[in-house]
């Protein structure tokens, strides 16, 4: 068969299938080859994305065909000159925008012919024009890549930003749209043996350009091409762009020439809805119509026309609901087919009936947001392996950049992201209480740049130091869905990245059947949704109810044990009160009754009746702490403290290694295996000191001591190393009653060695004492009444003992919902100005004063770029705050258009 016929043979005419092949001898990315033939493939994947777009056109708005092209890569190395990409503007006729701002002709910039520069390896390719101005090469029109063999094809960078510059932006590899499919192919570092592109605006001052042994940080693999915000000083979605970027490639010279170059004929080739609003149009809640009209509201036609209360957020093409509409020629399902401002829109009746009201009355009219999921769907990972030793991160699904569904799915995406740059990682330094590292104050370029990666220094070798963390700002991530971002995860393994999966302010995964393996942080999540739906914006908080009162004077006796009256007497010291039946030194008392401890309470105090005549009489005594131990040689217990004791570190004595004793405030009472906790009223406990644990006294004398760990090494004299102490007196030691057990050191029932029972300690001029020897064994007998200890106790339900709110829903309210588990409270998104009428009160009138604090006016002060906003009630903002404004009116552009920025407040002129 001769080779024209064979080559026909194979050819797939319509771009069904475009073939990458870089190894291929016959490969050719030449503006005459359109990739579509196995006898002459693409030598690049750029190519194929651009003659991918291309091959979508069809001449008219919103009509261009999606999610038609293959792109199947062969086995080999395969480049992505992912920098960012130049920008397109109308300036007296389109202008190209260079990355570092440079304006030039478009037609001559974009244009391709047979002589433009295709070779990746060359700093001045023209693929590179065509990326995102963020960087990424943009895979249009849901493209699908194919690879044919997962571990042989090879996707590597050429560009990575400077990870020590705060200057230079994070990117991406590949900018995914709507209705893709990546599938089997492996991304790894760039090329070790080459160099990459570090900065984001300068790619020919060699200062930029480094070996890539550094960390790859701020490159993520995959993220969402932006269909939604205007790109950064431009007026424009970064996806239409694109666009607008390719009717001048493919323009009058070349031999599939698009018919018209931007900005002419806006809108013919342009992001299709699909790419940007994943899985279909969603709204969370039926908007109200304020108004209807057929035509113009005299003479009915197919057009009718809607207002709606607030504004709609409806954009052409959106798949929509009227409902509450009295003629019922209006209640259809339908799609939005004009814009007219952010409150009025347009849809098309199918016929016009006879008679039609062009003025309808209406009954509650909502217009409500169809999904369509059949449509639209979304991109999809699959079989995708990640292989970095410089931390590339996995896939970023920013909501914001997308609409819809915002969602992502990804299957069997396996990703080893280690990290061998040193520059990533700190590690605490418990001496200076600072985390150490190499210092990054000043950035690295050139040379320098990969070579401060790899540090000289043995104690700075952190990448295999298991103690050393991510530095702020250097860590990476697989999964990260952020802005309502969503994604399915199924069979997805991540491994060394310093946080696995991760979500923010909205995001969510549906993580099944995955791994996380090594690296920092298997789960994280901070934040919640920028904005509640409506339907949870309509309640009132009328009141908080604080937790019920437990009236103090209402106590209740705690019964306890008896006292040996005969042994109290003869031994005849008064503070010893001895314990009837306990005479062995393993039978340990209880140490309570009914969960109360005896002696925990402050001011606690020991009851007993004592009879006198047949009549009851009360007495008590003040049970108090140990200060000492009982023995053969100390025979009478000492201590004042009731309930607990405390003091404060003022001073320490010992180097960074050596044992630490610490010096309090005035003479401490704390014995030598006594235990104790330890508070710190500001700043953070000592480094060798846990939270919420025990620790034990190693007393060195009336005013020094040390902590032990547990009670052999505080009985043996082992103290801690301790660093970082404060020594202002913030640093509480506390001995409490409530930890303890009857026999531990300083609890107030011991056993008498001497007298071999068990007594509690009391101070010495008690009620008790004096009566035992007055009546006598005689007057009480062997033993007393039970004695007892008084408590107040807990009555309450689980909700009188919290904090709990009084809220309710107006009848008046639409769609509303009760509150429920884990709902996040604030303050309402809706800021009203509705006046009160007293005299004609309306329905809506429910809404007034419920969150006033609206903007009052605003200025704009030119000559510095500034806005000054004046807000109605105290903003509580604080500079560096991000903060949407909303609703802001001008004159000087369409005066029913609504300006929704993005800021962050930087000065803040008062309260």
């Amino acid at each position: 068969m001769p080779l024209s016929k064979l080559e026909n043979f194979i050819k797939n005419t319509e771009g069904r299938i475009l073939y990458v092949n870089p190894s291929d001898i016959d490969s050719t990315d030449s503006l005459d080859n359109q990739g579509n033939s196995l006898t002459k493939p693409f030598k690049t994947i750029q190519r194929a994305m651009l003659e991918s777009a291309r091959f979508s056109y069809v001449r008219g708005k919103d009509n261009d065909i999606i999610d038609k092209t293959t792109i199947l890569l062969f086995p080999g190395e395969h480049l992505i000159d992912n920098r960012p990409g130049y920008g397109i503007v109308d300036n007296l006729g389109a202008k190209a925008v260079s990355p570092a701002g440079a304006q030039s002709v478009a037609s001559t910039e974009f244009g391709l012919t047979l002589n433009s520069n295709f070779d990746l390896s060359q700093e001045d390719n023209d693929l590179y024009k065509f990326n995102s101005v963020n960087g990424g090469t943009i895979l249009p029109r849901g493209t699908s890549i194919v690879g044919l063999d997962l571990r042989k094809t090879k996707i590597r960078p050429k560009y990575v930003p400077n990870p020590t510059d705060p200057d230079t932006p994070e990117s991406a590899i590949f900018r995914i749209t709507g209705l893709c499919y990546i599938w089997q192919f492996t991304i790894f570092d760039a090329d070790p043996n080459g160099t990459v592109y570090t900065n984001h605006q300068n790619f020919t001052n060699q200062l930029y350009v480094s070996r890539p042994l550094f960390s790859h940080h701020k490159l993520t693999a995959f993220e969402f091409a932006d269909g939604v915000n205007k790109a950064p000083g431009y007026n424009y979605t970064d996806l239409s762009m694109y666009y607008y970027k390719l009717t001048h490639a493919f323009g009058p010279n070349t031999n599939r020439p698009i018919a018209f170059q931007w900005p002419d004929q806006q809108g013919d080739f342009d992001k299709q809805r699909t790419e940007w609003e994943i899985v279909g149009a969603l709204a969370s809640d039926p908007i109200a119509i304020s108004n209807i009209i057929s035509g113009d509201g005299t003479t009915p036609t197919t057009t009718v026309t809607v207002d709606t209360d607030v504004p709609h957020l409806l954009d052409i093409g959106t798949p929509i609901r009227i409902t509450g509409i009295n003629v019922a020629n209006y209640n259809v399902s339908t799609t939005v087919t004009n814009v007219v401002t952010d409150t009025k829109f347009t849809y098309t009746l199918s016929v016009i009936p006879v008679n039609l009201d062009p003025t309808p009355s209406t009954s509650s009219p909502r217009v409500t947001v169809e999904s369509d999921t059949v449509k639209g769907a979304s991109p999809y990972i699959f079989n995708i392996s990640l292989r970095s030793v410089y931390g590339i991160n996995g896939c970023h699904g920013d909501g914001s950049k997308a609409d819809g569904f915002r969602s992502m799915v990804t299957a069997q995406y396996t990703a080893i992201s280690l990290q061998k740059d040193d520059r990533a990682f700190v590690k605490y330094n418990k001496n200076a209480g600072t985390y150490d590292g190499i210092n990054i104050s000043t950035p690295s370029y050139g040379a320098d740049l990969p070579a401060g990666s790899s540090s000289t220094n043995s104690e700075q070798v952190y990448h295999l130091d298991s103690r050393a963390v991510y530095r702020k700002g250097w860590e990476t991530c697989h999964m990260k869905f952020t802005n309502d971002g969503v994604c399915q995860v199924v069979s997805v393994f991540a491994i060394g990245f310093a946080r696995h999966f991760q979500v923010r302010s909205g995001g969510d995964q549906s993580i099944t059947n995955s791994n996380s393996n090594f690296g920092q942080i298997s789960l994280y999540a901070d934040g919640f949704k920028k904005e509640s739906f409506g339907k949870d914006d309509q309640i009132y908080i009328t009141g908080l109810v604080p937790p019920k009162a437990i009236p103090s004077s209402v106590e209740t006796k705690i019964n306890y044990l008896t006292l040996d009256v005969g042994l109290t007497t003869a031994v005849g010291v008064s503070s010893h009160l001895y314990l009837k039946d306990f005479t062995a030194e393993t039978g340990v008392p209880p140490s309570g009754a009914q969960g109360f401890k005896v002696g925990a309470k402050d001011f606690d105090k020991l009851y007993v009746n004592l009879s006198n005549t047949g009549i009851g009489e009360t007495y008590f005594a003040n049970i108090q702490m140990m200060d000492n131990t009982v023995s053969v040689s100390s025979t009478i217990a000492a201590g004042e403290n009731i309930g607990f004791k405390q003091t404060q570190v003022v001073g320490t004595v010992g180097g960074p290694n050596d044992e630490t004793t610490l010096n309090t405030n005035g003479n401490h009472t704390f014995i030598t295996g006594e235990s104790v906790i330890v508070i710190q009223d500001q700043g953070n406990i000592p480094d060798g000191i846990t939270d919420h644990r025990l620790y034990y006294v190693i007393r060195t004398s009336t005013n020094t001591l040390k902590f032990a760990s547990n009670l052999t090494n505080a009985l043996n004299g082992k103290g801690l190393n301790l660093n970082n102490v404060k020594t202002d007196g913030s640093l509480q030691i506390i001995s409490r009653v409530s930890d303890k057990i009857p026999g531990n050191v300083g609890h107030p029932v011991q056993f008498d060695p001497n007298k071999s029972n068990w007594f509690i300690k009391v101070d010495r001029f008690n009620e008790i004492y004096p009566q035992l020897l007055s009546k006598g064994v005689a007057g009480i007998g062997e033993a007393t009444s039970e004695t007892w200890f008084n408590r107040v106790q807990e009555n309450r339900s689980l909700d009188e003992r919290i904090y709990t709110a009084r809220m309710f829903i107006p009848k008046e309210a639409d769609d509303a919902r009760d509150p429920s588990d884990g709902f996040v409270v604030q303050e309402s998104k809706s800021t009203s100005d509705i006046l009160f009428d007293p005299v004609q009160i309306t329905q809506e009138q429910y809404q007034y004063d419920r969150n006033p604090r609206f903007i009052g006016t605003c200025s704009y002060d030119s000559v510095n770029a500034t806005v000054t906003l004046f807000s109605e009630r105290p903003h509580t903002m604080k500079k560096g705050h991000l903060i949407n404004v909303r609703g802001v009116k001008s004159a000087k552009i369409l005066i029913q258009s609504i300006i929704k920025v993005t800021m962050v407040v930087t000065k803040l002129l008062r309260l």
